[in-house]
Formats: structure tokens, sequence, C-alpha cells
């Protein structure tokens, strides 16, 4: 079984909206266990109308979805007040940060009470990666220097770009930094994946779709089909997300 580490759910400003009944069948065919489950940037704008779409996901499926709680740091305290409010429901397990969408570099000053806030209550941060200037993996690995004790998984690989630097410094940032974990959506390098996998940290390799931005099929392929022990196989799709979430 598979347990899925990175899904964007409910209503988007694109004018689409992909519905958990949308992904349970995504999780029939592709056999997913389970799924971390975070909301698309909503028509409003407001991070809580995805999160209040979210939670209604997590009461109507509790067997099927972890959450978590997207933020605007640009907020400030009302973005804390989010958290503390989202946090009291125990289905959410992280904290999701989109640089991108939310226009901040991941680095900056500004996401600091967030990320204090999580090293006070022992919550894992996931990060969309590699965004230029916003969530290159050289920042993102600074935040995690900066909060050491803090879990945080860099989604797509790390990567969007498939340079060969940036890849190399994926390899050299998750060696260094013990707090770093990594998804394995858009490793279309599968070799490079298949590498980092069994010589690099097997321990802090995810499994994530990043549906509906990337399909659950190809990417669970590009693990079940690569050049990788069993017992890797098995740690990255199902088993280290356990580690990640405090499961």
């Amino acid at each position: 079984m598979v347990i899925d580490a990175h899904v964007k759910l409910g209503a988007s400003y694109t004018g689409k909206h992909y519905t958990a009944a949308d992904y349970i069948k995504e999780m029939e065919r592709n056999g997913i266990e389970r799924a971390l489950i975070c909301p698309q940037k909503p028509p409003s704008y407001q991070v809580e109308d995805g999160n209040d779409e979210i939670e209604a996901m997590l009461a109507a499926h509790p067997d099927k979805f972890y959450g978590a709680v997207r933020i605007d740091p640009w907020k400030r305290e009302k973005a804390l007040d989010e958290l503390a409010k989202r946090f009291a429901n125990p289905q959410f397990k992280a904290i999701h940060l989109h640089p991108w969408e939310e226009h901040f570099q991941c680095n900056n000053e500004i996401i600091y009470p967030v990320m204090q806030f999580a090293q006070e209550r022992g919550i894992p941060v996931v990060v969309e990666a590699g965004y230029p200037w916003m969530s290159h993996i050289s920042q993102i690995a600074d935040l995690a220097g900066h909060y050491p004790t803090v879990k945080i998984l860099a989604t797509n690989a790390g990567q969007l770009d498939l340079s060969g630097l940036t890849l190399s410094e994926v390899n050299r940032l998750l060696k260094k930094h013990d707090n770093l974990y990594l998804g394995t959506s858009s490793a279309v390098a599968a070799e490079w994946l298949a590498d980092l996998i069994q010589k690099g940290v097997p321990d802090r390799m995810l499994f994530e779709s990043n549906y509906p931005f990337t399909q659950p099929y190809m990417e669970i392929f590009r693990i079940t089909h690569g050049y990788i022990g069993e017992d890797d196989k098995r740690r990255v799709l199902k088993e280290n997300i356990g580690g990640f979430l405090g499961l």
C-alpha cells in the first residue's frame, strides 16, 4: 500500500475544483491507503477558506486523510491565530507553505513566527520547492538550518528545473540537514531519484503525488519500477511518512 504525502484539494483561483471524491477514485485505482491533503489557493485568495474545505473533508473521511494547514505569513498574528484554531483538530498534522503563490521567500523573517509555532509544538512543515528566488532548495535548507528541530519536507524532489546544479545541491543539502525531508514528485530524472534513495537518505524520502498537478499512477510507477531495492521502495511509499508526521 501507499501513503501520499502531498495532495491539493478544494476550489482553486484557477477556476478548477478537485473534491475528495475525485482523489478517492485515484486512491482506489492506485492502491493509496491514506494521504496528507492541503488546500489549493482558493478563489477568495483567503487561505482560511481553503482550510475550511480541507477540514470538512477530514471530518467526512477520517480514515483516508490527514490535513495540512495552509498559511499566509503576511497575515502575521492572524496567521498564528489560524494555526491555533486548526491544530485544535488532531486530524491536522502539518503546516503547508506555498512561497510562490503567497509571494514570500521561504527563509525570509516573515515566516519565522510560523516556524516558531511549529518548533514549540513539534509540527512538521511542508514547503513547495523549486521556485526561483522563493523556494530554491538552498533557501529551504537555510530555513532548516535556522530551525533544526523542525522537520521540513521539500516537495517536487526539491527542484522543478532539473538543472545539474540544483540536482547536486539537493544531494548535498539533504545530507547536511538531518531535519530536511524530500518528496518524490516531479523527479523525472528517475535514475537520479533512485540513486538518491539508495545512497542518500532513504529514511527521509517520502512519496508524494502532488495531485492534481501530476498523476499518482506515474509518480508511483517511477518508484516501483526504479532501480531501487524492495525495502527502500516500501519505506518511501509508505513507512517514512510516519516518522515525518510523528504518527
